[in-house]
C-alpha cells in the first residue's frame, strides 16, 4: 500500500480495487464500455480473487462491496434481454446464463463472508449500520441464483435450505430482518426490500418449481413478486381466518401448507392473503380485456395468472391428470431438433447404424489363435450399452394416453427446454412419434427427466416445395427451368378424428417457412397434392404446428 507520514495514513493501491468506494468506481470506470459480458467476468474473477485473499472486514470494504454490487445492475439487465432473445444459439445462452449466475453466486458468496467475519464486530457501529443492506442483498443473490436454476429447471438442495434458514434467523436475532435497504439514495417505490422481503421472494419463487413453466413464465412470476411482495410478512402465530403457508427453520425445506405438526420454536407463518388478491385482481382484470378480442399474449398471461394462483395458494386443487400412467422401462431413440429428425427419420434401420467395426488388440489375437472375431458380448440389458453411443442414454419411466416420461443422463438431454420438439422411436416399435416437451425436471447436473406431450402416434418426415402458379415462358420438355423451388424438411401429422367434428389435418414446418395461407406441394402416398397452410395450432422460434387446407393434386415437381 501506498504510505505517508509514518504510515499513519494509506490509501487503497491498485492492486484492492474492493478495498473503498473510490478505489472501486475508478475500477469499474476502466471496463470497455461495449462489452456486457466481459465487465461481468471481470467483476466475478475480481470477487475470485479478494475471496482468496481473505481481507479484513472494514466499512470502507462493505461500502466498496455494495458499490460494485450497484454498477454491476446494467450489465446484468443487459445480460437477461439478451438471454430471453428467442434468436440466440444454444452455445450463446448457456454462455448467458453462466455469467450471470456466476456473478450472482460470487456476489452472494461476498456478502457471506461479511456478515460471517462481522460477528467479532457487532460493536462498530459503521459496521452495524450497513449489516441490514448485507443480509438483504445476500438474499437477493440467492433468490436470483435460484430464478438461474429454475430456468434450468434444477432443484434447491437441502444444504442451501439449511443456510438460508440459519442466515434469515442470524437477521432475526440482530433486529435488522425488516429494515428497508436500497442501493441508491434516492430510490423508487419497489426498490427498496428488507431482508425478509427478498427472502419470502426466494421461498415463493421455489413454489413455482414445477418443471413446465418456460423461461418467459418464470421471469414474469419473478417480475410480480417483486412488486407484490412488500406487504407479506413471517409471522410467529398462523393468522386466524386467512389462507396461510408454514416455515419451519429447522427443516431442510422450504413453505409447506397447513398440516399436523407439533408446535415447534421456529416455525414461522405465511399469511398469503396479500398474495391472493393481487392474483384475483390480475385474473379479473385480465379476463375483462379478454372479453372484446382474445389477443395471444393477454391469453398466455391469463393463463400464467391461474396456474400461479394454483402454486402459491396452499390447499389449491390440484390439476388433473390427463391420463392414467403405466409403468414402462424399455428404451428409446430421441431425435431432438430438426437436425436431428432429419437424419434418424431417413434411416431406414435407426437402431442399427452403419458405423465401422472397431477392432481391439484381443480381437486381433483371437482372429490370429482361432481364426474367428470374438463373439459379441452378452446383452446386458442397459440401455448404455446397447445403443449407439450417439443415441444411447434415453429410457422410458411410464407412458399414458396423452405422452410419456422418459429421463436421460446425455448432455443432450441437459441442453433441452420447454417447448422443444422431439420425434420418439421406442424400442420394438416401428413408429416415430412426434412429442413437444411439457415438463422438465433436473434431479442432478446429470439427470433430466422429462414429460412428453405425443401430438402424433405415427409421422412421416416429408419434403414439401413451395407452389409456383405463373411460368416464365422458358421450358425445356415442358418443365419450367427458371423457376427454383427450394424443399425443405417437415413432419406429416395424420388426420386426427375427435367427436363430432371433421378431421383435423396439420403440419410441423420450421418457423422460418410459415406463413399464413402459403401454397405448398407435397408428396403423399405417391400422389402429388397442393396445400395452403392455415391456422397456427402451436407456434415457438424453431417450429410450427399448424393446420393445413387440401387444394387439388398437382402436377410432379420438376
Amino acid at each position: 500500500m501506498a504510505k505517508s507520514f509514518f504510515g499513519l495514513f494509506q490509501s487503497a493501491s491498485p492492486d484492492e480495487p474492493l478495498a473503498s468506494v473510490k478505489a472501486i468506481s475508478a475500477w469499474v470506470e476502466k471496463l470497455p464500455a461495449n462489452d456486457p459480458v466481459g465487465g461481468v467476468m471481470a467483476m466475478i474473477h475480481l470477487l475470485e480473487e479478494t475471496s482468496a485473499k481473505q481481507p479484513p472486514v472494514t466499512a470502507s470494504r462493505i461500502q466498496a462491496l455494495l458499490t460494485l454490487d450497484r454498477l454491476s445492475l446494467p450489465l446484468q439487465t443487459h445480460l437477461q434481454a439478451q438471454y430471453r432473445l428467442p434468436a440466440l444459439s444454444d452455445d450463446v445462452r448457456q454462455h448467458l446464463w453462466y455469467a450471470r449466475n456466476d456473478l450472482a453466486r460470487w456476489l452472494a458468496y461476498g456478502y457471506e463472508q461479511v456478515y460471517e467475519k462481522s460477528r467479532d464486530q457487532l460493536d462498530d457501529k459503521k459496521i452495524r449500520d450497513l449489516l441490514h443492506g448485507v443480509f438483504s442483498r445476500m438474499f437477493h443473490y440467492r433468490g436470483v441464483q435460484a430464478k438461474q436454476g429454475l430456468f434450468r429447471y434444477e432443484q434447491w438442495i437441502p444444504a442451501r435450505w439449511k443456510f438460508l434458514h440459519a442466515a434469515y434467523k442470524e437477521a432475526v436475532d440482530l433486529g435488522i430482518a425488516t429494515t428497508p435497504f436500497a442501493l441508491t439514495e434516492n430510490s423508487r417505490p419497489g426498490e427498496s426490500f428488507s431482508a425478509e422481503q427478498e427472502y419470502l421472494q426466494f421461498l415463493l419463487l421455489q413454489r413455482i418449481n414445477s418443471g413446465n413453466l418456460s423461461v418467459p413464465q418464470i421471469e414474469s412470476a419473478a417480475q410480480w413478486l417483486c412488486e407484490w411482495a412488500p406487504p407479506l410478512r413471517l409471522e410467529m402465530m398462523p393468522p386466524q381466518d386467512a389462507a396461510y403457508w408454514i416455515l419451519d427453520l429447522d427443516k431442510a425445506e422450504g413453505l409447506f401448507g397447513p398440516r399436523a405438526a407439533p408446535a415447534a420454536a421456529n416455525v414461522l407463518y405465511l399469511d398469503i392473503t396479500p398474495l391472493r388478491d393481487k392474483l384475483t385482481a390480475l385474473i379479473a382484470d385480465l379476463t375483462k380485456q379478454l372479453a372484446p378480442a382474445g389477443a395471444r399474449e393477454l391469453k398466455e398471461r391469463l393463463a400464467l395468472a391461474k396456474r400461479l394462483n394454483l402454486l402459491w395458494l396452499p390447499n389449491a386443487q390440484p390439476l388433473p391428470r390427463r391420463g392414467e400412467r403405466r409403468a414402462d422401462e424399455r428404451a428409446i431413440l430421441v431425435a431432438p431438433g430438426w437436425a436431428e429428425i432429419a437424419i434418424l427419420l431417413r434411416e431406414a434401420r435407426p437402431w442399427r447404424p452403419h458405423d465401422p467395426y472397431k477392432y481391439t488388440y484381443d480381437d486381433a489375437a483371437e482372429l490370429v489363435a482361432l481364426g474367428r472375431a470374438a463373439a459379441k458380448s452378452k446383452d446386458t440389458g442397459n440401455v448404455k450399452d446397447n445403443l449407439h453411443p450417439d443415441r444411447r442414454g434415453w429410457q422410458v419411466i411410464d407412458t399414458s394416453e396423452s405422452g410419456c416420461r422418459i429421463q436421460s443422463s446425455t448432455k443432450g438431454a441437459a441442453n433441452l427446454q420447454i417447448g422443444h420438439l422431439l420425434c420418439l422411436l421406442l424400442e420394438g416399435d416401428s413408429r416415430w412419434r412426434v412429442g413437444i416437451v411439457r415438463r422438465l425436471k433436473r434431479r442432478t447436473a446429470e439427470h433430466t427427466e422429462l414429460g412428453i406431450e405425443i401430438i402424433a402416434e405415427n409421422t412421416l418426415l416429408i419434403m414439401p416445395e413451395p407452389y409456383v402458379a405463373r411460368e416464365s415462358g422458358y421450358s425445356v420438355n415442358g418443365v419450367d427451368v427458371n423457376i427454383k423451388r427450394q424443399s425443405f424438411d417437415a413432419l406429416y401429422v395424420p388426420p386426427q378424428q375427435r367427436m363430432n367434428q371433421a378431421p383435423v389435418r396439420s403440419l410441423v414446418v420450421p418457423t422460418a417457412e410459415f406463413s399464413p395461407g402459403r401454397i405448398l406441394v407435397v408428396k403423399l402416398d405417391g400422389q402429388n397434392h397442393q396445400i395452403r397452410l392455415a391456422v397456427t395450432i402451436e407456434q415457438t422460434r424453431e417450429w410450427v404446428w399448424a393446420t393445413y387446407d387440401s387444394l387439388a393434386e398437382s402436377p410432379p415437381p420438376p
